[in-house]
């Protein structure tokens, strides 16, 4: 555990605080908690995060030894908001040209790993190629030594399963408001030629203002020429088994569109009950659920729900894809009858500097990775650890 005065040393070296404000605060914590031990470094920095002067992951950086500035690249990063599959998300700020942007940092190891690297590439390509009001957008590729990383959007709000978690079930029409708009954005990544394989409240990001952001494709798959074949094996599982079409979940590359489908149909099904369709926790027996049972009805069950809006969750989740709705679009459609569309929210316009967009717009290729050096051995060692954060959840 780290000592007062390194907890302090490590706020001035992060340009957390000034070393006067540094004194200050601790002054101040020592008043208040009555502690006069030197020896007491992880209380302070439990004090500080209670207090918000420094985020949790700040705080777990300096108790980690690392000094600070917490640069990844030109990235200052702030706290993590999101496990993401193969890496953390986090948010972070462009120092030079101010602009913040939520980074998505995979794990060091990655290069050592041909089958997550060939997903990680996916994403990649996916996230650049990919432009659509529902769909998060990704700015830049980056790799800072052996550490790679997207950088999107400044993220605000939460997920919807955060949302599901705190909340409940949702009103009707706000549930059929959120899958539509998801619906509409895997219309997009379809029409592109994408597969996401992954789609579920935890991947559905609600802005402030009301819209809705589809994210994550580290699960994605693609007949794409260039794109990175896809050299996942049978028996390996992309996606949340508790969302996961019967097909999918027995040979992932049997996967197509309509799988996405099945899995936001469990998520409608997640946001008018309140709970997942089937509730087991041994992985097998779930899928096993999936491809052989029914969730309980909606009808006679949630009172509220209108009967044609528990028709079109029977016709997302069919367990076969043929007799399933056969587009995103027509969900999106059948969507539409259970919300007043002029009440839907005007999508935001992202504050992003037009400086920043032509910094990340160069060279010219969108799928450059754009390459620095960690610069010194106690930077290289702050990147590790936050490239691989993930292990510490």
């Amino acid at each position: 555990m780290p000592t007062v005065d390194e907890v302090h040393q490590g706020l001035v070296d992060s340009e957390l605080m000034s070393p006067v404000d540094a004194d200050r605060r601790v002054a101040d914590w020592r008043e208040a908690s009555g502690i006069t031990s030197d020896e007491a470094g992880d209380k302070l920095l439990s004090w500080l995060v209670a207090n918000s002067d420094v985020s949790e992951f700040q705080a777990a950086a300096i108790q980690a030894g690392h000094r600070g500035p917490f640069m990844l690249g030109p990235y200052r990063v702030h706290e993590r908001i999101a496990v993401g599959s193969l890496g953390n998300v986090f948010r972070a700020v462009h120092v030079e040209l101010d602009q913040p942007v939520s980074l998505k940092v995979f794990p060091s190891d990655l290069k050592d790993d041909p089958e997550r690297l060939a997903r990680m590439q996916r994403e990649a390509r996916a996230s650049v190629e990919l432009d659509h009001p529902n769909i998060v957008r990704t700015f830049q590729i980056g790799r800072v030594e052996d550490i790679y990383y997207l950088a999107f959007q400044d993220l605000q709000g939460e997920t919807l399963e955060q949302k599901l978690q705190r909340d409940g079930a949702m009103e009707p029409a706000a549930a059929a408001r959120v899958i539509g708009d998801v619906a509409q954005a895997l219309s997009h990544l379809h029409e592109k030629g994408f597969v996401h394989r992954d789609v579920r409240p935890a991947n559905i990001w609600l802005l402030p203002g009301g819209q809705v952001k589809l994210m994550e494709f580290g699960g994605v798959s693609a007949a794409v020429e260039g794109m990175a074949e896809d050299v996942t094996t049978t028996d390996t599982v992309i996606g949340s088994i508790d969302y996961m079409a019967p097909e999918q979940a027995a040979d992932t590359k049997a996967a197509d569109h309509r799988s996405d489908i099945y899995s936001l149909g469990c998520t409608l099904y997640h946001c008018l009950s309140g709970e997942k369709p089937f509730r087991e926790k041994n992985p097998i027996r779930l899928a096993m659920k999936h491809a052989t049972e029914l969730p309980p009805a909606l009808k006679g069950w949630i009172p509220g729900v209108p009967e044609k809006l528990s028709d079109a969750v029977d016709g997302m989740i069919a367990k076969s894809p043929d007799e399933r709705f056969q587009s995103a679009q027509d969900v999106a459609w059948a969507m539409q009858e259970h919300f007043d569309a002029s009440e839907r929210p005007a999508q935001e316009a992202v504050a992003v500097s037009d400086a920043f967009l032509t910094w990340a717009a160069s060279p010219q290729n969108p799928e450059h990775e754009r390459v620095h050096e960690a610069r010194s051995p106690e930077l290289a060692s702050f990147m590790h650890w936050l490239a691989d954060r993930e292990e510490q959840t």
